[in-house]
């Protein structure tokens, strides 16, 4: 039994960031990670965050309509 090993026998390492859904005003979504202490906050924390991402490069240019956190 493997129980979350990989093939290679090393352990797998949990994601300890959440899923963060962008939605922007023409329909489009992209997804982002954060912290879980960064998305309690809800829309309003995330928002700071998501402009971030965008002028790094991480998420695309546009108008953001919404962010949700996704798990």
């Amino acid at each position: 039994m493997s129980f979350g090993n990989n093939p290679r026998g090393r352990l797998r390492v949990r994601d300890t960031k959440v899923l963060v859904v962008a939605t922007y005003d023409n329909g489009r979504t992209a997804y982002f990670r954060v912290l879980p202490v960064d998305a309690e906050g809800g829309s309003a924390s995330l928002m700071p965050l998501a402009r971030a991402a965008q002028q790094s490069g991480e998420l695309p240019e546009g108008t953001i309509a919404g962010l949700k956190r996704v798990r």
